[in-house]
């Protein structure tokens, strides 16, 4: 149900449509007698007027409806903002008409960025509308709000604080968890050696990979004034049955929602994976527009669903040594990716960084995509 400020602002909109409607009716009327330039130009700056009232109404009311009608989606930003409270982010109080606090990151450069709020948030859903519509139809149900542009070393260290804490409804852990549980690669361990990465590299090539740097991407969204710059809005895939993220499926097992194939569990080489990832920038791929993970995103995946399902994302089982390869995320200068997994045998989560060679020895992997709305 809308919030009264919402109820209140749809009102005072209405009010103002049903006075330009009938102003621009008389005017009209005035026009048909006169044909006069001043009525001309009178009748067009009303049409305008009634076209910006009814562009803000149907964002007031129509898209928010239609985005609770896909995915429910102003409570899962509810939850998005509570779990990065719960992580450790800094929480500063709502601001103006804003619903909700606002949740902090301070990025690599030491600046402080607010999450956006649902407001901006909507905004870039309905940008892209068409689009995540089609995307909802094959399971992109799942928001994830990101705070990317944090140090990745950072980041762990707060995911390595939060795990142990993790409470069920009984007051207990809800898994097994280890004291310190997040292990990491010395590339994502401090600030500096990870502004050797790549982000949405289009090859696996040291020199020609198409990729961006993060601080290259704060600086873009800053000269651009993106709305909520410094985060990440994706959408992953949603179990249908526990509602936390879907799984990656075993060879065999995988599905085909609305003419997409599901991305099973395989044993790929190097030179596979390359294909894929140069595929996913094809417009005829049924998983065009679609990105690989980053670790910032996986962690937030993880938290997500272990709040939702009360079991660890991406579990090694003994007879499956399947790691998620995060194809978000590339180093170069060593033409390595990263993979993340639960590991119940030590009770931890890793992120470790894989190449061909390394790739060549697991007898398969998964690879996880998310629908970027931001």
């Amino acid at each position: 149900m809308p919030d009264s400020s919402t109820c209140t602002n749809a009102r005072h909109l209405l009010v103002e449509v049903a006075t330009l409607k009938s102003d621009f009716f008389s005017s009209y009327e005035a026009y048909k007698r006169s044909r006069t330039r001043d009525n001309a130009e009178h009748l067009r700056t009303l049409k305008g007027q009634l076209d910006e009232r009814l562009e803000e109404l149907q964002f007031l009311v129509v898209w928010p409806a239609e985005m609770e009608r896909m995915m429910g989606l102003k409570e899962q930003y509810k939850q998005q903002l509570t779990l990065l409270k719960r992580l450790g982010l800094h929480v500063e109080p709502a601001l103006g008409n804003d619903e909700f606090e606002r949740v902090v990151l301070r990025d690599i450069n030491g600046v402080d960025r607010p999450a956006p709020t649902y407001q901006e948030v909507l905004g870039h859903f309905v940008k892209n509308l068409d689009y995540l519509k089609m995307k909802s139809g094959q399971g992109f149900k799942k928001l994830l709000l990101v705070p990317f542009g944090m140090n990745i070393a950072s980041l762990v260290t707060l995911f390595d604080d939060y795990l142990p804490r993790i409470k069920n409804e009984k007051g207990e852990k809800p898994f097994p968890i280890d004291f310190s549980p997040v292990a990491v690669a010395n590339d994502l361990a401090t600030p500096l050696a990870e502004r050797a990465l790549t982000y949405d590299s289009s090859n696996l090539d040291q020199n020609y990979h198409l990729g961006i740097s993060k601080m290259a991407i704060l600086e873009r969204q800053s000269n651009q004034r993106v709305e909520g710059a410094g985060w990440r809005i994706v959408l992953s895939q949603e179990d249908e049955t526990s509602r936390g993220i879907r799984p990656i499926f075993e060879n065999g097992l995988g599905k085909e929602l609305s003419g997409r194939p599901d991305i099973v569990e395989q044993k790929l080489s190097w030179e596979e994976l390359e294909t894929f990832i140069h595929d996913t920038k094809q417009p005829a791929s049924p998983y065009y527009g679609e990105v690989g993970m980053t670790p910032e995103d996986w962690i937030m995946a993880f938290i997500t669903h272990v709040e939702q399902v009360g079991a660890p994302l991406d579990q090694l089982e003994e007879h499956r040594r399947l790691p998620c390869l995060l194809t978000g995320v590339y180093h170069p200068s060593t033409k390595q990716l990263f993979c993340a997994h639960w590991r119940p045998s030590v009770k931890s989560a890793t992120i470790s960084k894989v190449g061909a060679i390394s790739l060549a020895r697991l007898d398969a992997v998964g690879v996880r995509m998310l629908v970027p709305v931001l």
